[in-house]
């Protein structure tokens, strides 16, 4: 289950999460930002979120790009957990069931508020749907509220987006693995996968390429997750449809 939550609700959520230390906690919560356990334990633990350092509470937010508006966090627990625990904060209002596309070439990116301002309250997630692989890596950056007729606020513009994503050669700066363009379509189809999803974590590396290019840290692209498509190689019980934020490429999870 996923739920996000504005700013100003943040507080005693983070402290409630930062607080699971157990093994049995850390298979069963999670949020973007979580902090980086000595040896990482599960599907949910996320080490190279939001720059590997839970500290960094302003990477954890949501914030559209180019206002730096910090717009919440987005936070996740197993359904099963969920109902057994009483002490999750805000227990019954506002945790949605986080489902995938229903194809298996589809993909969510999972946010945790609308972008446009109006709705940043009284919206707490935001779900955008990419039809495949190359709508997801060409348009990604155009995640922006859909309620509002004639506005238009991306994360980022195409032109930050194309030079993020292809910032050294076309994956090479992303590390060991990552070849977008490469002949085998499997090979460049996780690649372009993880790289996008590394882009909306705002790993290491992600904010190391938006600091060279002259992105300044609150407008740097950070605070969603991508979820593949019902049927997909994400399909499993390991990870639960999310694709993972991972320094090197992964062709058959």
């Amino acid at each position: 289950m996923v739920t996000g939550i504005d700013k100003t609700k943040t507080g005693s959520y983070d402290t409630y999460f930062d607080n699971k230390t157990s093994v049995q906690d850390n298979n069963k919560y999670a949020y973007l930002g979580i902090r980086n356990l000595a040896t990482p334990r599960s599907e949910f633990t996320w080490p190279s979120a939001s720059k590997n350092d839970f500290n960094l509470r302003d990477l954890q937010m949501y914030t559209p790009f180019p206002s730096g508006t910090e717009r919440g966090k987005l936070y996740f627990v197993d359904g099963n957990q969920y109902a057994e625990d009483g002490t999750v904060p805000g227990k019954g209002d506002g945790w949605y069931s986080l489902e995938m596309p229903d194809q298996n070439d589809a993909y969510y990116v999972i946010t945790p508020t609308l972008n446009d301002p109006g709705y940043a309250l009284s919206e707490s997630i935001a779900i955008y749907h990419f039809e495949n692989i190359d709508d997801l890596w060409n348009n990604g950056y155009r995640i922006s509220n859909s309620k509002t007729d004639g506005t238009h606020t991306p994360v980022a513009t195409s032109a930050s987006w194309t030079a993020i994503k292809n910032y050294g050669g076309g994956g090479l700066a992303w590390g060991g693995g990552f070849s977008p363009y490469d002949g085998n379509p499997t090979v460049a189809l996780r690649s372009k996968e993880q790289i996008v999803q590394a882009m909306f974590a705002c790993t290491n590396v992600a904010s190391q390429i938006q600091t060279a290019l002259g992105i300044s840290l609150p407008n740097q692209l950070h605070g969603a997750v991508v979820i593949a498509g019902r049927g997909s190689v994400y399909d499993t019980s390991t990870w639960k449809g999310v694709i993972p934020i991972t320094g090197s490429l992964v062709v058959n999870p």
